[in-house]
């Protein structure tokens, strides 16, 4: 029988670059026309449209090193805006809650995340062209969902997506705060206010909308909302939900001074600064009363007590004591100073004894996840400080940079705490103080 040489086989040709940004471009033409089919009013036929060329899209993005255009990007981010935020997905009877969730997720995924949406604004802004969403839009979105005793929207949990349509505005929001005008906080302070009322149903939707829409990183020496969620804060006690909420809006605040003031020296956020500093006591008893550990009378002031209403508590299930303890942890390590280490140093003081081995009660885990939280975003922001002072060495170096002193009284304080954990009966508790000694060997 005869058999072929390797030379007359014939090869599938592989895609060259041109190809590949020739097919993506047709891929983002025929997207973009879908949405704006369906928008207008289309029918079952667009609907598949709108699914053939959202899976094509997504298989794109799962491709290594894959990028579109900025100014094709930035038309399919405006498209699906309009359809997911701006109109109402209800008024779009086919569509169907699977379809919504991909389309939603989809749109998480092309804005990105903190790298690629600097990148894509400075492409825009090479492009004479910007990307900017408004917060209304963002704020009657949300409002539609979270307000509803029972919610209209179609509810679809596949196999490796188990998170309800809220919670997916929940996430897009984290991405999109970062393209809001530079006006949005005082837009959205103003929507927020009619919610942010005590003995309100609506109390937690206001927080929830506090904590996720406002952008931290602009107009720092003055924050409004600082104040209001300052206030707010002090209304409930002892509610992990509520504690959750304002301590990861205040950490993510903290570690967005930080490094403004890390980059630019010079800036004058310091008055800001200030402001958390002196709510340090207040977080570290707010610490103790969630860890149950509080004894006495505690300092923070209960203005009322309000549960979350029925129809919330899956979606605020996500703002749970661990996430309160996770939110602490963050701003305490983001406003460590010489001068606000001797509080951290207290608050061990107080607690170390329950870190004991032989210690055993409901404390156990939050306190070993604190400590483990805790030293994970001192390495992070070490090793982001050390790395910015050797890639910049003739900057002016910044007041509120970890000085080798402070480094080393931070070790000497948490070191004692995590050899006790390491010979704890709990597995998981030796298992986490061994990843804690890790990382305090990097910082050695």
């Amino acid at each position: 029988m005869a058999t072929s040489s390797p030379a007359s086989l014939t090869h599938p040709r592989v895609p060259s670059a041109q190809d590949k940004a020739e097919a993506a471009k047709e891929t983002l033409q025929g997207f973009h026309w879908a949405l704006y089919t369906v928008s207008r009013g289309g029918d079952g036929a667009d609907w598949e449209g709108v699914r053939y060329y959202r899976r094509s899209v997504w298989s794109m993005l799962q491709e290594e090193k894959h990028r579109f255009e900025p100014l094709a990007q930035l038309e399919l981010i405006k498209s699906l805006w309009k359809l997911l935020v701006v109109d109402p997905p209800l008024s779009h009877h086919n569509l169907t809650g699977s379809l919504l969730h991909q389309l939603v997720s989809l749109l998480h995924r092309l804005l990105g995340k903190e790298k690629a949406q600097l990148r894509l604004k400075r492409e825009l802004e090479a492009c004479g062209t910007e990307l900017v969403f408004d917060v209304k839009e963002l704020v009657q979105a949300f409002s539609f969902q979270l307000l509803e005793e029972t919610p209209n929207m179609p509810e679809y949990v596949g196999p490796r997506n188990n998170l309800s349509l809220p919670h997916l505005y929940l996430l897009l929001s984290t991405r999109a705060r970062r393209f809001f005008a530079p006006s949005s906080n005082t837009e959205l302070l103003e929507l927020l206010r009619k919610w942010l009322v005590v003995d309100s149903t609506s109390l937690f939707v206001g927080a929830v909308h506090l904590k996720l829409l406002v952008n931290t990183e602009t107009a720092l020496s003055s924050s409004p909302w600082l104040e209001q969620a300052l206030t707010s804060w002090q209304w409930i006690q002892q509610s992990p939900q509520w504690s959750g909420i304002f301590t990861q809006l205040f950490s993510r605040y903290a570690k967005s001074v930080w490094k403004r003031q890390l980059k630019h020296p010079d800036a004058d956020s310091a008055s800001v600064d200030l402001k958390l500093q002196e709510e340090l006591p207040r977080v570290y008893s707010q610490l103790l009363t969630l860890s149950k550990l509080a004894r006495g009378s505690s300092k923070l002031v209960s203005l009322n007590s309000v549960t979350i209403p029925p129809h919330l508590q899956k979606l605020f299930s996500r703002f749970d004591q661990a996430s309160a303890f996770a939110g602490v942890a963050k701003l305490i390590i983001y406003t460590l100073t010489p001068n606000s280490i001797g509080l951290l140093e207290r608050f061990f003081d107080e607690v170390k004894h329950f870190y004991h081995p032989l210690s055993s009660g409901s404390w156990n885990g939050p306190l070993r996840n604190f400590l483990a939280t805790l030293v994970a975003h001192f390495l992070r922001r070490w090793t982001r400080e050390r790395s910015f002072t050797l890639s910049n060495p003739t900057s002016r170096h910044s007041p509120a940079s970890l000085t080798p002193e402070l480094t080393n009284k931070f070790i000497d304080m948490v070191l004692p705490v995590a050899f006790l954990q390491v010979f704890a009966r709990n597995k998981q508790s030796s298992k986490i103080g061994g990843r804690i000694f890790g990382n305090l060997a990097q910082i050695q």
